[in-house]
């Protein structure tokens, strides 16, 4: 891992370059996903002399510089993922720091300071027609005052916590549908990850093999990189005459009205419903399973249609099962901040008023982005003015999951400032036409 010193006014410039995963960086021979860790730097530390990076492009550890006193300056470590191309030797198949498809590591950095830095480093390699390709990154696992450890995606707007580091991996696994890899060393040990403890090991950078990139389907090519895969890819079920739209995880429910929603570990989403009251259960209704894979999914829990359940007994019965309950959008909805914006409440809540838009077209007025996606669904981004630079906007709440997929599906990030110019250019260049709002 190489680390940099860099001026704190190129802070958000240094940042920046790391948005997007997926950018290959200048002098590597692989496109190269890197994640930057901040270190926290002792004051006795401090008058110690290093390289400064006051003007950063592309990071590159050749970069000329007098060394200077690390001061006020901030010093961060890079940790990257290289996705390679072509054949390699059979001592780096079996490296410790090749990444394997579908795993995801849990991984550990000390810095100049002693302060510790937990990090969860991830390969995704997709054969589905939904998102066919191959996606990597690395996450920051957060630990609190009282040793609770959590892994959470502003982006998407999750949180995923537990007590300890046990208990945090595998209920990533539950959610994520990828394996924990212990490290080559623990590979096929007998112990499960619970009695053996889950121990990080030291960060590095690491890298992908090509062999790990290859279709398990014929003819067996390449796939492609893609960058709207994520650690946790959500389901996203539509909306109902029964229930409003709701975004899930694999091996996850949550309850709205009558309804119990559910994606199983394949990520393939169903309904469970409560019809008709009963007089001798108070609170129980009857259980409605629309289709056989619901009726089969009930079965796994103890659970058949036709018998009168309790919604929130179901909910116990599946979260005993080992399922993951995801708050309800009439919960979420109420919990939410305000927005805070000049745009009108009705401009916010109804995305896609007015005539309908051209596909793959948007417009940007006021700090509302109205857009029509390459297949003509329709939605609307609000961004609020950024407090401490008044011509910049960050991305506001997102209340639809169609909304929140679209932003990150074209690489907007929650806690990035940008531009007028910028939004509209970032779209452009993912192929989206501005259109006249009038």
């Amino acid at each position: 891992m190489t680390r940099y010193c860099i001026h704190p006014r190129a802070r958000e410039r240094f940042s920046n370059m790391f948005s997007f995963a997926g950018a290959t960086l200048p002098g590597a021979d692989a496109r190269t996903i890197a994640h930057p860790i901040q270190e926290r730097i002792p004051k006795a530390l401090r008058r110690s002399a290093i390289q400064i990076i006051r003007r950063p492009g592309h990071p590159s550890p050749t970069l000329p510089s007098r060394p200077a006193e690390v001061g006020h300056n901030l010093v961060f470590s890079v940790i990257t993922i290289a996705l390679l191309e072509g054949p390699v030797s059979v001592e780096l198949l079996d490296h410790r720091m090749s990444l394997l498809r579908n795993t995801f590591r849990l991984m550990e950095h000390v810095d100049i300071g002693g302060s510790r830095h937990l990090l969860i480093a991830y390969l995704i390699v997709s054969d589905e027609a939904r998102a066919r390709g191959v996606a990597a990154g690395v996450l920051d696992v957060q630990v609190d005052e009282a040793g609770a450890v959590s892994v959470r995606d502003d982006k998407r707007d999750w949180t995923i916590g537990a007590s300890d580091l046990d208990g945090l991996v595998a209920g990533l696994q539950d959610v994520s549908g990828l394996d924990y890899d212990p490290g080559p060393e623990h590979r096929g040990n007998a112990l499960p990850g619970a009695q053996r403890g889950t121990v990080p090991e030291p960060a590095g950078n690491l890298w992908v093999t090509e062999q790990e990139q290859l279709s398990w389907m014929p003819p067996h090519d390449r796939l492609p990189h893609e960058r709207t895969l994520s650690f946790i890819n959500p389901v996203v079920i539509p909306p109902s005459a029964q229930h409003a739209a709701v975004e899930l995880y694999a091996n996850s429910f949550t309850i709205t009205g009558d309804c119990l929603l559910y994606a199983d570990e394949k990520w393939m989403p169903g309904v469970l419903r409560l019809g008709c009251p009963t007089s001798h259960q108070a609170g129980g209704a009857i259980l409605h399973c629309p289709t056989p894979p619901d009726e089969a999914f009930a079965r796994r829990f103890g659970l058949q249609a036709g018998y009168a359940y309790n919604l929130e007994a179901l909910a116990d019965q599946l979260e005993a099962g080992g399922m993951v309950r995801v708050p309800g959008p009439d919960i979420e909805a109420g919990s939410r901040r305000p927005v805070e914006t000049s745009t009108a409440l009705d401009d916010v809540e109804d995305p896609s008023p007015g005539p309908a838009m051209c596909p793959a077209c948007f417009t940007f007025e006021q700090g509302v982005l109205r857009y029509a996606d390459p297949h003509g669904q329709q939605g609307a981004l609000v961004f609020d003015r950024a407090p401490e630079h008044q011509e910049r906007y960050v991305l506001g709440d997102m209340e639809r999951p169609q909304d929140r997929a679209f932003a990150y599906e074209n690489g907007f990030d929650r806690l990035r400032r940008y531009t007028e110019d910028e939004i509209v250019m970032w779209l452009a260049g993912e192929g989206y036409e501005r259109v006249d709002g009038s």
